[in-house]
């Protein structure tokens, strides 16, 4: 059987609950790697990692801990592409998953915004989570676990 854990950069996880029952459900090692600005109550399930609240801080803790099929849920395109090179798997916050068939083109919009941000072109946010996100979320969760 193969050993992994899921490692969540949890500051804008908006499915932490649900990522909590899945891994407690399936007995499955469970990290949320937060900053110092988020600190939240996490259950005692959880392994905790607290970071100072630095630009990319998150980031470097979770590539630090992240392995080989080792789940890891992220918006952070950047972060993504990182541990996408240590052989991880990666779950994008609205249940997309990042793999490096369409990495480069994630990291691509990810520069077209900041771009767009830095020139002061105004874009709409993301939409608000739905039902419809919530349940594809775990959808996709539950079978990344099971190819595993």
């Amino acid at each position: 059987m193969i050993s992994f854990k899921i490692i969540v950069d949890a500051d804008a996880c908006p499915f932490k609950n649900e990522i909590i029952d899945i891994a407690k459900k399936k007995n499955l090692e469970l990290y949320f790697v937060f900053s110092t600005s988020h600190i939240s109550n996490y259950p005692e399930y959880v392994k905790k990692v607290m970071v100072d609240n630095i630009k990319e801080a998150a980031d470097l803790a979770v590539v630090n801990l992240a392995k080989e099929n080792d789940i890891i849920i992220t918006q952070d395109y950047g972060l993504a592409a990182m541990v996408l090179s240590k052989k991880a798997r990666v779950l994008l916050n609205r249940g997309q998953v990042a793999d490096h068939n369409n990495i480069d083109q994630l990291l691509a919009f990810r520069h077209e915004s900041a771009k767009n941000r830095r020139n002061r072109v105004r874009t709409k946010g993301p939409s608000k989570i739905t039902e419809a996100d919530r349940k594809h979320f775990v959808e996709q969760l539950q079978r990344m676990i099971t190819e595993i």
